[in-house]
């Protein structure tokens, strides 16, 4: 005995009170497409019954392998492809074709690999989506949780290094006269780590923002981002820098993520130079066919070319952190962010000579 749903929810998927009217658009429409593609290839077989296609006739079960793919599943290519199959080998036995039976049969050989090759193709081509539809899928959640991740790191962490930051201020504003000096010794340098805790968390998360974030493209006017940049870190140098910035062309792109760019590569020339007397900082750029190329030189420290390939790796320091402190991060979100605009990064220097870091942007028309 057939037992039919008496209501709507009775026919509803497990989990959800009733079938959602565009699935059961999408399943209707779905079988109509089946009704026709099968009419069609019923079309095609009485002609071929009555009429010498000749060549013709795979190119006809060809089209029908084709409309095959506004199908959902796999096994109607399968399904269509054994039925031309059959329906080619049948109007060879029946149809009123003349001619050479040798020139006759190839022409429905090469129907018959047409078919079978048209379906194969689809078949991984479809599989090939589906993997690719689940890498996405993967990415999404990892950048989710990747998201998230941050959100944890940004207060579950952050805030308890500002809590004995703010107690150690304390202390040494109302007890300092009352500490001894190694005790004063002692909370200074809980406050630097507690510093140095907070800049590694914050160029984390500045590293993990310019992968998940989404890049706003506008015109900039590199020239004029420079000196911005060069205003805010200028302060923070402490010291006389001679700093020069040629005419760089424009560039396209995300505003806020090439300011942190030359603001990374400047700082970094600012710290490497602090050892010399007369610090020299450049920024230049070219235009090209492709793409446009900036630098930021320096006078500083420089590196050796063998270490060049760790540079813009995480947390890879080729001087010694007491020498020029430092999270090894800077060069990592100049990369990301670099790449992210599809253009590219590298650098040259020599030691105790200075250095120049590169990156290119694609131009835009």
């Amino acid at each position: 005995m057939i037992n039919f749903p008496l209501s709507r929810a009775a026919a509803a998927a497990p989990g959800e009170a009733f079938p959602s009217q565009t699935n059961m658009d999408t399943t209707a429409r779905h079988r109509l497409i089946f009704a026709l593609i099968l009419l069609l290839t019923a079309l095609i077989f009485l002609t071929d019954l009555t009429t010498e296609l000749g060549f013709a006739i795979g190119a006809c079960y060809l089209t029908v392998v084709l409309l095959v793919n506004y199908l959902p599943q796999e096994r109607h290519l399968i399904l269509f492809a054994v039925l031309c199959s059959a329906l080619i080998l049948l109007g060879y036995l029946f149809s009123p074709e003349g001619g050479d039976p040798w020139k006759v049969g190839a022409n429905r050989l090469i129907s018959l690999y047409a078919v079978w090759a048209t379906a194969i193709f689809s078949c991984l081509r479809r599989k090939s989506e589906q993997k690719r539809e689940k890498l996405l899928r993967e990415l999404e959640s990892a950048n989710k949780n990747l998201e998230g991740f941050s959100s944890v790191v940004s207060h579950d962490l952050r805030n308890p290094l500002l809590v004995i930051d703010g107690l150690s201020r304390r202390l040494l504003k109302s007890y300092a006269d009352r500490i001894d000096p190694g005790a004063l010794e002692l909370i200074h340098g809980i406050r630097k780590s507690c510093g140095k805790a907070n800049q590694l968390i914050a160029d984390f998360l500045a590293f993990s923002r310019a992968g998940a974030r989404e890049i706003q493209k506008d015109r900039i006017d590199m020239e004029a981002l420079v000196k911005e940049v060069y205003e805010e870190l200028e302060s923070s140098a402490g010291r006389e820098i001679r700093f020069r910035c040629h005419a760089l062309p424009a560039a396209v792109g995300d505003r806020a993520m090439l300011h942190q760019v030359f603001t990374n590569l400047i700082a970094n020339a600012i710290k490497f130079t602090g050892e010399k007397k007369d610090a020299v900082i450049e920024v230049g750029g070219s235009r090209g066919k492709a793409e446009n190329i900036y630098y930021v030189k320096d006078n500083g420290a420089g590196f050796t070319m063998q270490s060049a390939d760790k540079l813009f790796h995480f947390f890879q320091r080729l001087h010694d952190v007491r020498r020029f402190e430092g999270t090894g991060i800077g060069l990592a979100i100049v990369k990301a962010v670099i790449e992210k605009h599809g253009g590219r990064v590298w650098a040259e220097g020599k030691p105790d000579e200075g250095a120049v870091f590169y990156f290119s942007l694609p131009r835009k028309k």
